[in-house]
């Protein structure tokens, strides 16, 4: 690390906006380790303050400190704000970021995330849950099983042995967020001591933590690189963020005054499918009849269905899901559908658990949702489905809409994790299936499932099967797991034997992957972790060996998607946000060159990460560009990519027509 290293933290409000009203900041400088200054600066409504705020950061930055800070996709965010008329400068910036690196100490190590930890501001201790085999069919841990906090109080707690008074800094951001310009500044001496005590913790937390990085078996250098790269992926996120995407706001207001109707439609679905699954009350609104679907599953005679706390069959979204889709035929397919439906229109109603989806709305209509950089322990990001539109029903999906002159434009990688698993494993026959072009057909060749002169038109059903086979491999799926999708697609009854003499086929089929599989189990219990080629570790408390072996293949995924975002942006592109294998960007519509710009990087990330493991090929890109200038507008085209003047997804289609009667005025149920 550099000798010269500023510990900031920067306190805001309105994190939906495309700049943040900045309160204050406090920071402390260390030069070879020793104090060299400290001080804040009290920003709210002070132009003066705010220059020479900026005039002292950029000196920091031209000096080349290395910026310190707990969860820096904020702190970067109040820089941008900081620098609107300079936004450059922010480039040159080196981060590490305590939270993602305390995250990255907690995945998956029992020491760290389990005994006495704090938890919603009080002491408590807790154990790892048992393996997950042995609980009960519940989807929530047991109590004494909780999971940890990341907060900074936690980290210290935890690390330091440091108790924080949460109440206090509760009450605290209570006033910076809610409050009016007169509380926030008859509270000045309280808000900057709060911010000075966050930024006070801040080098003992770093030094412990890069402590437990060394002691678990990494170099200081290899540990400083990763740290590096996390940081500087939570300050593209920051510019993602503050980029925001677009919606048709007009769309959204009208579909949030219809949430009934929609419903109801969605229950009349269902209804005419099953008569009796719901009742209509005197409201208008209608409501399941708990018995009837019950009687329905009971009929089904499918093993294994998800049971609740009670031991009565679940009808849950996730126990459909087992084994329908939102496209099976009649009842599971309308039942899926409405609870798809019911879980995405929450987030548009105000007053629910998790806020609404307008609380990520800025005053310039554009959203900006919390992406949840690093959530999962492959390092993908989880964001907050309720801001978050992409991961909501498909045909909510449409209401993604820039406006005139600008396009949207997703390109995803295909099939990517197939090809990662056929790299990484070196198995040529993955590769060869993978360069057909279908490698759900290609398996089932491969296999001798599918005659050699198979179509996708030909053996449909056949394909489905290789296809779900495939997908399930490539989580680990168990045949218990399996069985019901199969049935589901094939509509023949599969039993978990079947489906076992399947993945046993696969695994003879791709020796060198399973081969390969065996090896990184073995690692992983020698080793005790597995570290991406970024640095993100996993670390051996992690009981499921299936769990373990979907770490490297989806976890090199999540890098290749955050070097691309990075090449991306360094070209100059405006990326809005990520989903799964994709990036969208947005641009001025008639400048294709754009999703060429895009295109390249995406296929330089994977070459990137991938080159280091011998033998590779290259990888498909596939995408959609949407503007309302492209009903008119034809641009040049790009190989891979479709352009339509709104964006319908085509799981979603169907449901787009029968709700899109309600994006414009109320409907009556």
């Amino acid at each position: 690390m550099s000798s010269k290293v500023a510990f900031l933290d920067f306190e805001f409000r309105g994190v939906s906006e495309p700049e943040l009203d900045l309160v204050c900041v406090y920071v402390e400088t260390t030069v070879d380790g020793n104090l060299d200054t400290e001080g804040g600066f009290w920003l709210h409504r002070d132009e003066d303050a705010k220059a020479r705020a900026r005039a002292y950061f950029s000196r920091l930055i031209r000096m080349g400190y290395v910026f310190v800070a707990y969860a820096a996709e904020a702190e970067m965010r109040s820089l941008l704000t900081l620098f609107k008329d300079s936004p450059s400068i922010t480039h040159k910036i080196k981060w590490i970021d305590l939270y993602l690196e305390y995250r990255c100490l907690l995945n998956r190590s029992d020491r760290f995330s389990y005994g006495q930890q704090l938890i919603d501001g009080r002491v408590v201790t807790t154990a790892p849950p048992p393996p997950k085999w042995y609980r009960v069919d519940s989807h929530k841990d047991d109590e004494g099983h909780s999971k940890p906090s990341y907060g900074l109080a936690a980290a210290c707690f935890k690390l330091l042995g440091i108790l924080i008074d949460t109440d206090e800094k509760t009450a605290v951001r209570d006033i910076i967020i809610n409050g009016s310009a007169e509380d926030i500044a008859s509270s000045r001496d309280r808000i900057m001591a709060y911010c000075r005590e966050d930024v006070r913790h801040l080098k003992p937390l770093q030094r412990r933590i890069a402590g437990h990085f060394v002691s678990g078996g990494f170099l200081v250098e290899d540990w400083k690189r990763g740290a590096f790269l996390r940081g500087d992926y939570a300050s593209r996120t920051a510019r993602m963020v503050a980029t925001g995407y677009a919606v048709n706001l007009d769309k959204v207001k009208a579909l949030t005054a219809n949430v009934d109707s929609i419903l109801s439609v969605a229950a009349e679905d269902c209804i005419a499918e099953l008569p009796g699954c719901f009742e209509k009350q005197k409201s208008g609104r209608y409501k399941q009849t708990q018995k009837v679907i019950r009687e329905w599953i009971e009929k089904q005679a499918l093993p294994h269905w998800r049971r609740t706390d009670t031991k009565a069959l679940s009808i849950s979204k996730d126990a459909f899901g087992d084994w329908y889709k939102s496209d099976s035929e009649g009842f599971p397919g309308a039942f899926c559908r409405y609870l798809k439906t019911k879980q995405s229109l929450n987030g548009f109603l105000p007053g629910g658990k998790k806020g609404s989806f307008f609380d990520y709305v800025g005053s310039d209509s554009r959203v900006r949702p919390y992406f949840g950089i690093y959530g999962s322990q492959s390092s993908r990001s989880q964001p907050s489905a309720t801001g978050f539109i992409p991961l909501k029903a498909h045909w909510v999906r449409n209401f993604l809409d820039p406006k005139r002159g600008r396009a949207v434009c997703g390109v995803d990688y295909s099939s990517q994790e197939f090809l990662i698993a056929a790299i990484l494993s070196q198995d040529l026959a993955m590769m060869r299936a993978y360069q057909s072009g279908d490698v759900y057909l290609a398996f089932g060749k491969d296999a001798k499932v599918i005659p050699h002169d198979g179509t996708k038109a030909s053996h449909p059903t056949l394909r489905e099967v290789c296809k779900a086979l495939v997908l399930g491999i490539s989580y680990d799926m168990s045949a218990k797991g399996l069985a019901p999708r199969l049935t589901a697609i094939s509509g023949d009854r599969f039993t978990e034997d079947q489906a076992q003499n399947l993945i046993d086929l696969f695994y003879s089929v791709y020796g060198d992957y399973a081969d390969w599989k065996t090896e990184t189990l073995r690692e992983y219990e020698d080793e005790g972790k597995l570290v991406l080629p970024d640095g993100w570790a996993m670390w051996g408390d992690n009981d499921n060996p299936r769990s373990v072996g979907n770490f490297p293949v989806q976890g090199h995924g999540a890098v290749i998607m955050r070097e691309a975002v990075k090449i991306a942006q360094d070209a100059g592109l405006d990326v809005v946000f990520t989903l799964h294998d994709a990036i969208y960007i947005e641009y001025d519509s008639p400048y294709v060159d754009a999703i060429e710009r895009l295109q390249a990087a995406m296929q330089r990330a994977f070459s990137s990460v991938m080159g280091r493991y011998g033998k590779i090929i290259p990888i498909r890109l596939e995408g959609e560009a949407w503007s309302p200038d492209y009903a008119e507008l034809k641009p040049r085209q790009i190989a891979g990519i479709e352009y339509l003047p709104e964006y319908i997804d085509t799981k979603g289609k169907a449901d787009l027509e029968r709700y899109r009667k309600f994006f414009q005025t109320p409907q009556t149920p």
